[in-house]
This record gives structure tokens, C-alpha cells and sequence, in this order.
């Protein structure tokens, strides 16, 4: 019915949100949706990325590893539809 619908609009943030941001430092990010009135973090990924090293180091794998990890979760959180 309509009132049910009117509730759950008015229940869930995400279909009144103007604006789905993602928030990225390094080993860090926050997934937000801005609304008129809030901003509210959706999810938040934190990463332990190794520093830059000469030689053999896990710096290029955790880094992919970071990005798969919020490309995951923006697929999970925003509805594109």
C-alpha cells in the first residue's frame, strides 16, 4: 500500500540520498551517503598497506588488495539501480 511505501522511504536513508561519496586515504577508506539534511558513513575499510621498500616488498599487492576491498564494498553498500 502506499503508506507502507511512504515508511519505508522515509526509513531508509539511502533512497532519499542526493549524493554517495567515497572517502580514500591511504589504507583508508569511508563510503558516505549525503543526504539534505546528514552525511552517514555507510562502511568503513581499513587496510595495513607495508611501506615502500627497494627490493621485494608487499607494498604494490597490499595496495591492490585495498582497492579490491572498497570496490567490494561500494558494489555491497550503493544500489546503482
Amino acid at each position: 500500500s502506499l503508506a507502507i511505501e511512504r515508511l519505508n522511504t522515509a526509513c531508509d536513508p539511502t533512497k532519499t540520498a542526493d549524493l554517495a561519496a567515497v572517502l580514500m586515504h591511504q589504507g583508508l577508506a569511508n563510503l558516505c551517503i549525503v543526504t539534505p539534511n546528514t552525511t552517514l558513513v555507510q562502511s568503513r575499510i581499513q587496510t595495513n598497506i607495508p611501506r615502500k621498500r627497494k627490493g621485494a616488498s608487499g607494498y604494490d599487492k597490499g595496495i591492490v588488495k585495498f582497492y579490491e576491498a572498497v570496490l567490494d564494498s561500494i558494489t555491497r553498500t550503493f544500489n546503482f539501480d
